[in-house]
């Protein structure tokens, strides 16, 4: 497990909810000041719980994983392509796949795989070819359907899919909501612009990003503090939260002429990852050489959960206490609503375990 894996997979790591805003309905909203969180000590301890530990076979080893959703108790987690499905109580592979090539049922290997609608197969969105193709646990073909025009696709609570489309520069990308089968059902402005910065012979791409868990899907726009909740009952984005980088936000690339003065004053900044859930948020970021680990309650702005790490040293994950022993983890992209989900380290499951050569156990953490 590398510590790349946690830095694309959250970019996560320090928060501070220390103050709070009101946007324009008079909703207060809490706000994450980045200048005060980065100096937060270590505070706080995770709950550990339905851990399962997926059995070892030659299609069931983890490495950069993900878990991609949780039905019932089926876990679906997603590893470099392959899509494999455990029992949460036994770790037994209930199925597991590679569709990864050019040819007819295949996919390219930038995908966003989730569950189907019934638990009883997957969804993949093929990033490149613009398809969302459709399998069942054991990767047998289903059909595909066409995705051109989105830029960004994720889930959207209420059992249906959204779309970022793409957009001529300087123009509006419309957000597009569709139905589990890919059908058109409304579409609202994003408030997110193709925008594009001109230093040099170098461009460089502004626009907005989607984070997703369960029954939440926020939008981030670059430069723009407020992150939205996308409502698609209401077809509204509703204010979710302020993140407040202060003087560690990242500059406009449209003030400079080059690409080298910009990535110069870019690297006092801090890009801040996070992942939603309904009443928590994981943050995450580098900051003087180190990841930090944050979780901050947003209904009253306490900081419930703070680590680092040194990536450089030996100890490459963030403790925790699990049944009275100290394990490594590292947080993935997932939350069910009440709780985030991390990867127990191979070197910590060996321990446990008494077994060489592990695999990395996946848990449920509530803070």
């Amino acid at each position: 497990m590398n510590a790349r894996i946690f830095l694309a997979a959250t970019a996560s790591l320090a928060i501070a909810l220390c103050s709070c805003g009101s946007n324009e309905t008079g909703k207060t909203l809490p706000v994450i000041d980045i200048e005060t969180l980065v100096n937060a000590p270590d505070t706080g301890e995770g709950r550990l719980e339905m851990l399962v530990s997926p059995e070892v076979t030659d299609s069931t080893m983890l490495g950069q994983s993900n878990v991609a959703g949780v039905m019932g108790d089926l876990l679906y987690v997603s590893d470099k392509g392959q899509l494999m499905t455990f029992d949460t109580k036994s770790g037994r592979c209930v199925g597991a796949f590679n569709r990864r090539g050019g040819g007819p049922g295949e996919y390219h290997p930038a995908i966003r795989p989730y569950p189907s609608q019934d638990g009883n197969g997957w969804d993949v969105f093929d990033l490149i070819n613009d398809r969302l193709l459709r399998y069942d646990l054991h990767g047998n073909f289903l059909g595909a359907v066409d995705t051109l025009g989105i830029e960004r696709d994720f889930p959207l609570p209420g059992n249906c899919w959204g779309g970022l489309t793409s957009a001529k520069e300087g123009e509006e990308m419309g957000l597009k909501i569709f139905d589990r089968n890919w059908r058109l059902v409304d579409s609202i402005g994003s408030g997110a612009y193709n925008i594009l910065a001109r230093l040099g012979n170098s461009t460089v791409g502004m626009g907005a990003d989607i984070m997703t868990g369960k029954n939440v899907a926020v939008i981030q726009y670059n430069f723009n503090d407020t992150l939205y909740n996308i409502d698609p009952e209401q077809r509204i984005l509703e204010p979710y939260a302020v993140i407040n980088p202060g003087k560690y936000a990242i500059p406009d690339p449209r003030k400079y002429s080059t690409l080298d003065a910009w990535e110069a004053d870019r690297r006092h900044g801090i890009r801040v990852g996070f992942i939603p859930s309904a009443d928590q948020m994981m943050l995450g970021y580098m900051f003087e050489d180190k990841l930090h680990l944050q979780i901050v309650d947003l209904a009253d702005g306490s900081l419930l959960f703070s680590r680092t790490v040194d990536p450089r040293s030996s100890s490459r994950g963030f403790t925790m206490d699990y049944d009275g022993k100290e394990v490594l983890t590292m947080p993935l992209q997932y939350s069910d609503g009440d709780g985030f989900y991390f990867l127990i380290l191979d070197e910590s499951m060996s321990e446990l375990t008494g077994v060489e050569d592990a695999n990395p156990a996946i848990v449920k953490v509530r803070f």
